[in-house]
Formats: C-alpha cells, structure tokens, sequence
C-alpha cells in the first residue's frame, strides 16, 4: 500500500510539473501579446549606447558594425547590422513591435540583406519588411518553405501568433563565406537552443554574432525545438571555431548585464556546464516549473523539468 500510494505521489508530482513548465512555456510563447514594454526612464544603457528614437537605441561596435537595441522590449532585444563595400547584413529584426527599417535606413544606404539566427517570433518579426532575405539552407528552415516563402509555425516561431511570412531570396549554406564587400563573415549551423540556430563569425574584426545560442541572462534550452545534446556539440564547434579572442555578441541582455556582448570563455562555462548536466553532477538552483542551472555569473540555462 505504502509503494503504491509513493508510485501515485510521484505521478501526482511529476504531473504538477509538467503543466507547470507548459505554462511557463506559454507565458513565452504569449510574449508577442504579453509586452509589459519597460519605462524609457527605467532603463539601464551599456557602455556607448545611445537612444535614436523612444525605442531603439544604436551602439556602434566599429564604424562598420552597429548593435540595433531594444530595451524597453521585456527580452531586451538586440539585432546586428553588419555592413560591407557593397552590401549589409542585418542579423535579426527583433519581435516587430515597431519598425525596425527605418533605424537600419538611418545607418545605411547600401542594399540591405536580413538574416536571422533562428525562426522565434522575437527575431523574425520584420523580416516581411526588407525585400532581401537570406537563410541557412538546412532542413528545419526547408520543411517550413514553400515556393521561397517562409511561413514559421506556431512550434518554431514559439508563439501563438501568426507571424507575417516572408520570401527567402538567398540560400546560405553552412560553413560558407560570405563576402559583403571586403568583409567576409562565415556561417555557423549550431543547434541546440532551436533545431535551425545561425551564428556569424567574422574574424578579421574578432566577432561571433551568437543570436539566442549564448548572451548574457536565462538561456533558453526548454523551446519545442531546443535540444541539449545539440547544444553541447554546437558549443565545442564553436570552440574549435575561433581563436579563443572573440567578443560574442548575443541577442538580448539584462539589467544586471545591460551589455549583449560576452568574451569567449563563455563558451567554455556553457560546455562545463552542459557536460557536468548531461552527467548528473550539477545541481540545479531551482526545479519547479523549470530546471535552472547556473552557468557563470553572467548566465543561466533554463531546461524542462522532467
């Protein structure tokens, strides 16, 4: 009787926090609709970033190379604009809350090409307003194409909105260069935090461009699409990628690390850390509805409960 009513407790337990996790899920997922926008006069700035409008602020990295910011947005968002002799690359649009375009023609006059690092609402939600979008050639981003037009669904945009569809005009492969008039960036398939994560390199300036794969904050390893496993065999390509001097440079922050950028030992955190998860002998700081663990004192990885 004792076994039987512990058997029953357990089922009870691990039910608790399933629904749990799923409604922590949701609230993430409700986040296009969700948007508890944070007081201008509230927010904390990096280091030489500057407001341009009442929401997005611009930190140039370099001459060439600006970080598009939304901080007032409840994630923090942060896009990239990357630009060359002949073109630019705009790493992310952000959510869509507001109109992203006009801040990018604000920096440049070249012809702008829109990347994103991987299809969640927040970072897809104005690519339908640049006609030159790009994107990694790799099966999660094909099965959700047809005729070039990209339709994310509800799993892999994480939301339960209808995000705009957008038509893809260039196919990247993994692992190619891409020249944008001296200036070449080469492209990383690392999965983990979504099965179809995009990260950009560019050596010459000693930058990673790392999307949600890694940034400072709680990094998202319990999405639809994310994958644990994935993500430790990402982080060690990655390692053996760079020079181990590279400035990373996510997409979000917060305000205890206003800045998105990291040093590149971060990566080597976030490979002690999912190694010591996958073998059991790193105890999480909370387990209900989400399993948090402690990465460094930059960041933690939130991942499912059961």
């Amino acid at each position: 009787m004792v076994a039987i009513v512990e058997i029953m407790l357990r089922n009870v337990l691990l039910l608790a926090a399933s629904l749990l996790s799923l409604l922590c899920i949701g609230v993430i997922a409700l986040g296009y609709f969700v948007t508890l926008d944070i007081d201008q006069n509230d927010v904390v700035l990096a280091n030489g970033e500057e407001w341009i409008d009442d929401w997005y602020t611009v930190t140039a990295i370099d001459s060439t190379t600006f970080a598009i910011g939304e901080p007032r947005y409840w994630q923090r968002n942060y896009n990239y604009l990357l630009l060359g002799k002949e073109r630019a690359i705009l790493f992310d649009t952000g959510p869509g809350v507001r109109n992203i375009k006009p801040v990018v023609d604000k920096l440049t006059n070249l012809p702008v090409t829109v990347v994103s690092s991987h299809p969640h609402y927040d970072h897809i939600g104005n690519n339908y307003r640049f006609p030159q979008n790009a994107w990694l050639d790799v099966e999660p981003i094909t099965r959700e194409v047809e005729k070039n037009i990209f339709q994310p669904s509800y799993t892999r945009g994480f939301t339960i909105r209808n995000m705009p569809s957008f038509e893809i005009t260039e196919w990247w492969r993994p692992d190619e260069q891409i020249d944008i008039g001296h200036r070449e960036l080469t492209l990383y398939f690392v999965p983990g935090h979504e099965a179809a994560s995009l990260a950009i390199h560019d050596p010459q300036r000693k930058y990673l461009f790392t999307g949600d794969f890694i940034y400072p904050g709680w990094l998202v390893g319990f999405a639809p699409t994310s994958d644990l496993s994935d993500y430790l065999d990402s982080v060690r390509f990655l390692i053996a990628q760079i020079n181990g001097n590279e400035t990373l440079y996510g997409a979000h922050s917060d305000t205890e690390h206003p800045s998105p950028a990291l040093p590149s030992s971060a990566l080597n955190d976030l490979e002690k850390a999912l190694l010591s998860i996958k073998a059991g002998t790193l105890e999480p700081e909370s387990k209900i509805p989400i399993k948090i663990y402690r990465v460094n004192e930059d960041m933690d990885i939130y991942l499912p409960p059961l």
